[in-house]
Order: C-alpha cells, then sequence, then structure tokens
C-alpha cells in the first residue's frame, strides 16, 4: 500500500468503537386487535420499560430496555394498532366516525371472500365476472349515497320545505325570498348536501392512500418471481393497491355526482313545456350524464382497475378518463347555470318526481345483483351470464309494465311476481350443486368435517355484500328520517317509499337476530352439567367451589366450541332469513306504489323501523363521540375496524384503508434487510396470526428458509379459511406449510386454548415422508387430534396460593410454559445447535 496522504493521516490517539452485538435469533410479535400496547405484548407493565428501536409513532418495533444483548433470543414487539385505532387524537374521532362507513368495508371485504379467483395469468388481475359484479354492487352504494344526500338537501329541504311560506327556522327563510325564491334556484341550495357528503368522503379517501403506497425492500438477488395468475396472498402486487384504489376511487365520484345531478336536473327539464328550448337542454344534460355513467362503468372493468401489481406513480389518464372527465365537468357546469336561470317548476306537493323511483331503481338493483353474484360465485361465470341475462329481460319486462300503468291495476301482483322471480334464482343458487371451488373439493385430503368447508356454501360474499346493503338502506332510512322530524312541520313532508320499505324489514331482523340469540344461549345452557362434569373429571377434583369453578371453565368451553364450529352457521341462518325478508321488500318496493296501498296494516312497522333505523344512525355517531373520550370504547370500535380493514380496498375505494398494505411490506423489509441475524420467530398473536403469514407468504424462498412462524390464538382455519377459501382456505393452509419445510421439518407452531372463545385449532394437510397426504395438527408436533393448552392450571388454589389459578382464555400465550419452550428449541435449531425439526 502506498504511503498515506497527509489530509488523511491517523489521529494521534485513535479511538475503539466496540462491534455491537445482539442476539442471533430476533422474535417479532405481532399483537392483535384493539391495539396491544407494546409493553404489554412483551410482557411488561410500563411504557417507560420499553424503547423504539425503529419506526414512528404509528408503526414501530420496540424492545424493553433491560434486555440481554448476550441472549439467545431478542424480542420485540411490532405496533400497528395506531393505524386503526390510536391514542386519544383528534384522528381518533375521525377514525371512529368509520363507524358511518361500515357499509363500505362490507362490500369491500365481500369481494375477496369468494371460492377461487380465476387464473387470467400475466399480472395479478382481480378482473372476471365476478369481481365485476361485486365491484359494480360497491358503485351502486356510493349512488345510494349521493341519492339520499339529494333527498334530504334537494326534496325535503329545496322541492317540499321550501315550497311552503315558514318562518322557522330563521336560518333557513332564505330559501324563500329574493333571488332563491325564483323557482328552480332553490334547487342549488339543496345540491350542496350531496356535494358535500362526497367531498367528505372523497377528502378522507385520499388522506388514506399512503396506506397503499407502502412497498416492501427486498435484496436485489432475492430472486423473487414475477406476479402472476389469480390474486393470492403470495403475489408480489397483492399489498399494492395504490393505483387501483385511485382509479376506483375517481369512478366512484363521478358517478355518484352523475347520480345526484340527473336526479335534480329532470325534474326541472319535464316540468318544462316540450316545445320549449329548456325543455331539450335538460334533456341533452341527462343524455351527457348517462354517457359519463356509461363510461364509468366500462372503466370499471378496465386494466386500470383490475390490474393490482402496478405503482400509481407514472401512471397517466386513459383516453377513456379524460373524455369522461371532461363531458362531467361541461354537464356539471352547464346543470349549475341550468337550474340558476330560475326555471318555473311545476306542483311541488310530494316528493321530488323522480327521485322515488331512481332510489327504488337502484335498491331493485342491488338486490338483483346480489342474487346473480351467488350464482356466479356458486356456479362459475357461465351460469351467471346465464343469470344476469334473465334478470335483463325481468328488468325490461318490469319497465314495460310499469311505463304502460299496469301495475297499478293490482300492484300486489307485480310484487309477488319478483319475489317469486328472486326465490326461484336464489333457489337456483343454493339447490344445485355447486362448482368444486364452492363445495371445498378441489382442496387437499382433509378432514370430512363441516367446519373446513367453505362458509355458506361458497356464497360468503353474497352473505357480507347483503348485509352491506341492507345497512346502507337502514343508515339513508335513518338520516331522511332524522332530517324530516327536525324540519318545523317536517312530519308533513312525504318520504319516499323505498326508503319506507327498507325500514318495514329492519324490525323483522331485530326479531331474527333476538331468537337466534335465544336459541344459542338455550343450547350452551342444556350442555352446561355435562360440561362441567367432564372438567371436574379432567382436573380429579371434588366439592361445592371446585363444582362451581368447572361450571366457569364449563361455559368457556362451550363458548370456545360455539364460536369455532356454529357461529357462521347462525349467521349464515340470519342471512337466509334476512334475505327472505330482503326479497318481500324489493319487490314491495319495485312496485311504484304508494306503501300504505300495498303493506296497509303494515305502515306502523315501517315507522317502528325508521325508528330503529334512526337510533342506530344516532347510537354509531354517539358511541363515535365516546370513542374520543373512552377507551374501552375506542378498544371496541378498533377490533371492528382490525376485522374489517386488513384486506385491500379492491371494490370500494371510499371504505376505510387496509392497515396489512402497511404492516406486510414493512415487516418483509425488516427480515429482508436484516442479514446479521441467524433466524427469525414471527409471531402473531389472534389477528396478528394473519399479518405474520400473510408476511411470510411475501419473503423469498431463501428468506423464508430462516424464518419460523409462530401463531397462537388464531382464527385462520376455523374462521378466515371459510370465510375467504380462496385465499386462505386448506388449500392455502396447505401450501403454506408446505413452503414452511413441510411434514418432515415443519417450522410452524400454534397455540390454543379450549377457553379461549376467539383461537381455535389450526387445520393443514402435509405429505408424510411415505408420500401420503393426510391432515396434521399444527397446534402440537404430529398428527390429529388437536391438544390445546391447559387452562386453567387448576380450579381451586395451590398450596402456598390464596386466589384460583387464573383462566387466561384469549391473552397471556407468551407467558405459557409450552411457548417459552418452544421457543428456546426453534431458536437452538436456527442457530444450528440441533438439526432435527
Amino acid at each position: 500500500m502506498g504511503a498515506m496522504p497527509p489530509t488523511q493521516a491517523r489521529p494521534a490517539n485513535p479511538v475503539t468503537v466496540p462491534a455491537q452485538t445482539f442476539p442471533p435469533v430476533l422474535e417479532i410479535r405481532v399483537h392483535g386487535v384493539a391495539n396491544t400496547p407494546p409493553e404489554t405484548t412483551l410482557g411488561l407493565t410500563d411504557s417507560s420499560q420499553v424503547d423504539r428501536v425503529a419506526g414512528d409513532d404509528t408503526t414501530g418495533l420496540y424492545r424493553a430496555k433491560n434486555s440481554d444483548p448476550t441472549a439467545l433470543v431478542e424480542t420485540q414487539a411490532y405496533s400497528w394498532g395506531q393505524l386503526t385505532s390510536g391514542q386519544r387524537a383528534a384522528k381518533d374521532l375521525r377514525r371512529a366516525l368509520w363507524l358511518l362507513l361500515l357499509p363500505f368495508a362490507l362490500v369491500n371485504v365481500a369481494f375477496w371472500a369468494r371460492p377461487e379467483f380465476p387464473d387470467k395469468g400475466g399480472p395479478s388481475k382481480t378482473g372476471g365476472l365476478a369481481s365485476y359484479l361485486a365491484r359494480v354492487i360497491a358503485l351502486t352504494l356510493t349512488v345510494s349515497l349521493l341519492l339520499t344526500a339529494t333527498t334530504v338537501g334537494v326534496d325535503l329541504v329545496g322541492w317540499q320545505w321550501a315550497a311552503v311560506p315558514r318562518l322557522d327556522p330563521p336560518w333557513l327563510a332564505f330559501l324563500t325570498r329574493g333571488w332563491f325564491a325564483g323557482g328552480s334556484r332553490v334547487l342549488l341550495v339543496g345540491l350542496a348536501a350531496p356535494v358535500a357528503a362526497l367531498a367528505i368522503i372523497y377528502l378522507a379517501s385520499r388522506r388514506t392512500f399512503r396506506y397503499e403506497a407502502v412497498e416492501s425492500l427486498t435484496p436485489a438477488d432475492a430472486g423473487t418471481a414475477p406476479d402472476t395468475g389469480a390474486p393470492s396472498l403470495r403475489g408480489r402486487g397483492f399489498w399494492s393497491g395504490d393505483r387501483q384504489v385511485r382509479e376506483l376511487s375517481s369512478v366512484h365520484w363521478r358517478v355518484g355526482m352523475v347520480a345526484s345531478l340527473a336526479s335534480t336536473v329532470g325534474p326541472v327539464a319535464l316540468a318544462q313545456p316540450r316545445d320549449h328550448p329548456s325543455w331539450w337542454s335538460g334533456v341533452i344534460l341527462c343524455v351527457a350524464f348517462a354517457v359519463v355513467a356509461v363510461i364509468e362503468l366500462v372503466r370499471l372493468g378496465g386494466e386500470q382497475v383490475t390490474i393490482r401489481a402496478q405503482s400509481a406513480a407514472g401512471v397517466s389518464r386513459t383516453p377513456l378518463s379524460s373524455a369522461s372527465l371532461v363531458v362531467f365537468w361541461a354537464a356539471a357546469a352547464g346543470s349549475i347555470g341550468y337550474l340558476a336561470s330560475g326555471l318555473e317548476l311545476a306542483d311541488r306537493r310530494g316528493t321530488l318526481p323522480g327521485l322515488n323511483g331512481s332510489l327504488r331503481a337502484v335498491f331493485v338493483a342491488q338486490m338483483l345483483l346480489v342474487v346473480v353474484w351467488t350464482v356466479t360465485l356458486r356456479h362459475g361465470p357461465r351460469q351467471g351470464r346465464v343469470c344476469l341475462a334473465l334478470c335483463g329481460v325481468g328488468g325490461v319486462a318490469a319497465a314495460v309494465i310499469m311505463l304502460t300503468g299496469l301495475d297499478r291495476l293490482h300492484p300486489g301482483w307485480s310484487a309477488s311476481g319478483l319475489a317469486v322471480a328472486l326465490v326461484l334464482l336464489l333457489g337456483w343458487a343454493y339447490a344445485l350443486p355447486g362448482s368444486p371451488a364452492a363445495r371445498g373439493d378441489a382442496a387437499p385430503a382433509q378432514p370430512a368435517a363441516a367446519w373446513v368447508r367453505p362458509a355458506w356454501r361458497g356464497a360468503g360474499g353474497s352473505v357480507l355484500a347483503a348485509t352491506g346493503v341492507l345497512l346502507a338502506a337502514l343508515y339513508s332510512g335513518g338520516l331522511v328520517f332524522l332530517v324530516s322530524w327536525r324540519l318545523p312541520g317536517g312530519t308533513e313532508l312525504a318520504l319516499p317509499d323505498s326508503l319506507r320499505w327498507a325500514a318495514a324489514g329492519l324490525p323483522f331482523f331485530v326479531f331474527c337476530v333476538l331468537v337466534v340469540t335465544v336459541w344459542s344461549l338455550s343450547r350452551l345452557q342444556r350442555h352446561m352439567a355435562a360440561e362441567a362434569g367432564e372438567v371436574l373429571g379432567e382436573y380429579g377434583r371434588d366439592g361445592a367451589h371446585a363444582a362451581a369453578r368447572a361450571g366457569q371453565v364449563a361455559r368457556a368451553r362451550l363458548v370456545h366450541l360455539l364460536m369455532a364450529e356454529r357461529a357462521l352457521g347462525r349467521v349464515g341462518w340470519l342471512g337466509g332469513l334476512a334475505l327472505i325478508g330482503v326479497i318481500a321488500l324489493a319487490a314491495g318496493s319495485a312496485t311504484g306504489s304508494t306503501f300504505e296501498e300495498v303493506a296497509g296494516p303494515l305502515a306502523w312497522v315501517a315507522t317502528l323501523g325508521f325508528w330503529l333505523a334512526l337510533g342506530m344512525l344516532l347510537g354509531f355517531a354517539a358511541l363515535g363521540l365516546i370513542v374520543y373520550r373512552g377507551k374501552p370504547e375506542r378498544r371496541l370500535v378498533s377490533i371492528v375496524w382490525d376485522l374489517a380493514t386488513f384486506w385491500p380496498r379492491a371494490s370500494h375505494p371510499f371504505a376505510p384503508p387496509c392497515y396489512a398494505e402497511s404492516c406486510v411490506p414493512q415487516l418483509v423489509t425488516r427480515v429482508c434487510l436484516d442479514t446479521q441475524r441467524k433466524g427469525f420467530i414471527l409471531a402473531g398473536h389472534s389477528q396478528g396470526s394473519l399479518i405474520c403469514l400473510a408476511t411470510t407468504l411475501q419473503l423469498p424462498t431463501q428468506q423464508r428458509g430462516r424464518v419460523v412462524l409462530l401463531t397462537f390464538g388464531t382464527q385462520l382455519s376455523r374462521l378466515y379459511g371459510r370465510v375467504f377459501p380462496a385465499l386462505l382456505g386448506p388449500a392455502v393452509l396447505h401450501e403454506a406449510a408446505e413452503s414452511m419445510g413441510g411434514h418432515s421439518g415443519l417450522r410452524w407452531r400454534s397455540f390454543y386454548r379450549s377457553t379461549d372463545p376467539l383461537g381455535y385449532p389450526l387445520d393443514v394437510v402435509l405429505q408424510d415422508p411415505d408420500g401420503v397426504t393426510q391432515p396434521v395438527g399444527v397446534d402440537h408436533p404430529g398428527s390429529l387430534p388437536h391438544r390445546p393448552l391447559r387452562d386453567p392450571e387448576g380450579l381451586v388454589p395451590e398450596p402456598r396460593q390464596i386466589t384460583d389459578p387464573v383462566m387466561n382464555k384469549h391473552s397471556d400465550y407468551s407467558e405459557d410454559s409450552q411457548y417459552r419452550a418452544y421457543l428456546v428449541s426453534v431458536a437452538n435449531r436456527l442457530v444450528g445447535v440441533t438439526d432435527d425439526w
């Protein structure tokens, strides 16, 4: 080596920096729902005992301050709960108000709840008829929301209330005076309601686009394969929905505003003389809005929306999108000028002409789409197209009947005809055998038990979507009823009949929920004595105190069995009962007759439904305020959102954001870029187990080889595997287990307790060394049956104790002796002390 230049001479007294030492194995614990604090995840008692070693205030990795750097395993807690719940702050109020977006969230989750995805080849493409129908159903919810806001602002306030001179309230008196008293101008004020509703939701969604923009960093030589085939948790683009959400957002806000503007301009145009230019101007504006709607429906099936494997960065606007945007803004500007010209309005008694029909058409279309989607999910796209064609023919026939006035001869005939048609379509969907994926036959050999088959005969997406549609209708009814109730003289205003029909179904559904709840509780009570006897025999105890304690353990075990093996079936019964009511309500709404003409004695049921819907709406709003003030309520709301927002926003862009699109890339980055550790243990509790599994599937093959997956208190197979069979079904769990070492060296272990109401056995299928496929219990080494952790340790106090042993149920898995023993054993294997798995 040459002489060192003078400018780079060594210092006279060099400082020796000791090399950093850290344990060779890193355990990353991922908490479940409700934003468990890092100190609790690490088994500590105070936040002052932990340090953040990576991340920020939203998501981060934490470790104990007194952790031993010479230990074999270092434990860090990954905290992600701030994405959905957070601490008491202004953002919590915004997140709590996500409760009002629950219909959007349900429809978005329904998109992923299907037996299979079509393999289109190329990048991960969430296309096909089933995907398109799901996105159309989601779009109808946005249209329903904007039409409800139009009903409140344009119909109730601008059209009906402002038509009668009133003095109260003073802040609305300007609607009947001066410039606004000139005919159609008052409707411009009413349009502020749908514009404000859309602006709030759209701006809130734009603030959450950053969730989808997080990307994982992997080594350049990771050897990751390109994203091909149907969407899966392995796909590199599965957690990259930035562009897709932005494109969906543009479709929704345009179609929503088109529905609102067209339903306002249309009645004004029809009120003008046919030979007047204002009539033709209104017709041209409505045609322009129709063109925008058609273009956006075409865009809904384009690659800009269906492909998830590309980022939004550098994506240019397509010609269709540009054309739609130009026509929309031109028509919107023309509509403002059209209404501001002060056109005379016809008789303003009753609801805004055409608005009731629009609401009715949207509601009936939603029900028909759900039925067609059910057929598509269970039988395939060919049968779905046939069903869609039948619905189209029926829709044309219904339109002819209504336009000719034949439905007025006997309104019950048309209602009965629609109800019979829907029942026949549903019978076709459920009575005939479904596709192999819907039956669960496409999965590897597995235990012949009902709880491993797809939930609700493969129509889980339909149940979730129908629930979202019904909830949206009830929200609409409650909001309209609230405004009419609070306006002076508002009780005299006419309410849309379609909303009254929807409200009439709420008492029926509440009654069904009460019946199923009472039935479930009675069945639990019936088995209590036998289960308590088994608990006493298992622990070998007797006496009054032991018997009382055995009753508590027996109750917890029966609740565990109910949730693991019966809960989805009970929800299916509720869904079926509710669907019968929905069919009747949709049939009645489609008649075009007033509620009293068809229902008569059921009018009081509709009034009761309105009050229930109003109470539900106000209850959610009050809960949002309580969440801002109280920690227990904030925890409850966060549980709901942690379950509903794991899945990407692939159908509804205004649903609350997907936190996994931040969590999974961050964990992948953490594992891939740390080349100094010899191994990682991804330990996920409850919902955290789903995040850990998704992270494992995203890892490159060579990185996955130094990872051990540890799940506890999980719902992977008994809940998620049944509701989301295409993404988490038996075949997917089998593939994941094979990638984690297979039968000969499985690097995956799961723990559960028979007293845990939210933690269930994990069922996977593997090949043994002889090549025979057989089910394996991941919750213990070897084959079935399952072996839960003992909980509690005893029924009565142990020697030198004064209290009963704690029944941990869903918590403190990491404190169990079997958990700790397994942690040490796998750490020794990762560092090479032992070779056998």
